[in-house]
C-alpha cells in the first residue's frame, strides 16, 4: 500500500457508524486573540456526506463550531488576513459528539491541532501497525536518491528496490486484513482517498475490489470508486484518451501522440513547481525534438487566468505547443488534482511513464532516440 501522510498527519479512523447525522460541538483555544476561524473539508467536497465548511469568531483566543455530520472526516482550520490566507492548520478529524481542541498557529508552516476526540486517540494505535515498516521505506528512499549511475550503484539499487517492494506489498496486505478485521471503518477508506492524489496504482483497484458493502455505498466510497475508474485511464500500459483542447487563439483541436515519444503536461499559470520544469524541458526541445520527441503543454487556467497564461506565453515564449483545457475538463476527466502532471506516450499513444523531471525524461530520451 502507498502509505500517505500528509505534513506528518496521517487521515486515520477507526469504527464508526455512517447511517444518520449525529451532533458535534468543537470547542477550541488558538494563541490569536482575534479574527475569525474557519473550518473546511480537506479534500474535495465531492468525497464528503456534507459540507463542514463554517466559521467562528475568535474570542480571546477561543472558538467554536457547532454542526451534523454522518461519520467522521478529515478538516482543516485557517485564519486570514484580508483576502489571504495566513495561518493554516495540517489535517485533523472533526468527530461526532463534544470535543476540544488546541491549535498552536505559525506564519511558514501548517501547524497541527490538538483534539482530544475518538478519531485521533485511535490514531496512534493504527499507526503503530505501520511504524516498522515506514521507518525502513524512508531509509530505503534515503538511499535510492543517494545513488549515483556507476555500474556498483546499478547493483545496489536493483537489491533496495527489491527490498522496497516487498515492504510496500506488506502494507498494502496490512490494509486489506484491517479492513476485513474492521469492516465498518473508515480509516483505510480515507488513507486511499488521499492515495488517488498520487495516480493510478492497482492497488486502488484491489482496494475498491476489496470494500464492504456498507463502506461502498457510503458517499466516500462511491467517489472514491468513481476516482478509481478514472485513474485507470491514465494506468502505465493504457491508450492515453483523446482530448479536445483550445490552441491561444481559441480554435479546437485535438491532442494525438504523432511523434515516436511524446509528453503531455498538464499545468497552470500560477504554479511556479510546473514552471521551474520549463528550462529543462527546452534544453531537451532543442535536443531532441527533431530525432523524435514532441512536448505538448496542457493549461487548466480558468476565466480571468486565461489573460494571464495568454500573457505569459508572450512573455516567455516556449517552443513546443501550448493549448488550454477549457474547464479544465479533460483535467476532471482524468482525475488530475496535482500540478505539474505528465504523461510520456509511445507512438501509439500508450502511457509509458508519468510525472518524469527533465533529468529524467533526457535520460531516457538519450537511450532511446539515437
Amino acid at each position: 500500500m502507498i502509505r500517505i501522510c500528509l505534513l506528518y498527519i496521517c487521515l486515520l479512523f477507526a469504527q464508526y457508524g455512517y447511517a444518520q447525522k449525529s451532533d458535534y460541538t468543537l470547542r477550541g483555544t488558538v494563541d490569536v486573540d482575534t479574527g475569525t476561524v474557519y473550518m473546511m473539508a480537506a479534500f474535495t467536497l465531492v468525497y464528503f456526506p456534507e459540507d463542514i465548511s463554517t466559521s467562528s469568531p475568535i474570542t480571546k483566543g477561543k472558538f467554536s463550531f457547532s454542526g451534523s455530520i454522518s461519520y467522521p472526516v478529515p478538516a482543516i482550520l485557517y485564519i486570514k488576513a484580508g483576502d489571504k490566507i495566513k495561518y493554516r492548520s495540517t489535517i485533523f478529524f472533526l468527530d461526532k459528539g463534544e470535543q476540544k481542541a488546541d491549535w498552536k498557529v505559525d506564519e511558514k508552516y501548517s501547524s497541527a491541532v490538538n483534539i482530544n476526540n475518538a478519531a485521533t486517540k485511535e490514531q496512534a494505535q493504527y499507526l503503530d501497525l505501520y511504524k516498522q515498516n515506514d521507518e525502513r521505506l524512508y531509509q530505503l528512499n534515503v538511499s535510492l536518491n543517494g545513488l549515483g549511475t556507476d555500474a556498483n550503484s546499478a547493483t545496489i539499487r536493483v537489491r533496495l528496490q527489491r527490498e522496497k517492494d516487498s515492504l510496500e506489498r506488506a502494507n498494502e496486505q496490512i490494509t486489506l486484513n484491517n479492513l476485513r478485521q474492521h469492516p465498518k471503518s473508515f480509516i483505510p477508506l480515507w488513507d486511499m482517498v488521499y492515495a488517488l492524489d498520487r495516480g493510478y496504482n492497482p492497488f486502488l483497484d484491489s482496494f475498491n475490489n476489496a470494500l464492504p458493502a456498507q463502506l461502498k455505498n457510503s458517499v466516500t466510497g462511491k467517489a472514491y470508486s468513481a476516482g478509481v475508474e478514472k485513474l485507470r485511464m491514465t494506468a502505465i500500459g493504457s491508450v492515453f484518451p483523446a482530448m479536445e483542447v483550445s490552441d491561444i487563439k481559441g480554435q479546437k483541436t485535438m491532442v494525438s501522440a504523432k511523434h515516436k515519444y511524446t509528453l503531455v503536461d498538464f499545468w497552470y499559470t500560477s504554479c511556479f513547481p510546473c514552471r521551474r520544469l520549463f528550462p529543462g524541458f527546452k534544453k531537451i526541445y532543442e535536443t531532441y525534438h527533431d530525432k523524435g520527441f514532441e512536448l505538448i503543454a496542457i493549461s487548466t487556467d480558468e476565466g480571468k487566468y486565461i489573460n494571464d497564461w495568454k500573457q505569459f506565453l508572450n512573455d516567455n515564449p516556449l517552443p513546443w505547443p501550448q493549448y488550454l483545457d477549457d474547464n479544465k475538463r479533460n483535467a476532471e476527466m482524468l482525475l488530475i488534482t496535482r500540478y505539474p502532471t505528465s504523461f510520456l506516450l509511445d507512438s501509439e499513444g500508450r502511457i509509458l511513464k508519468q510525472d518524469m523531471l527533465p533529468d529524467e525524461l533526457e535520460k531516457f530520451l538519450e537511450a532511446n532516440l539515437k
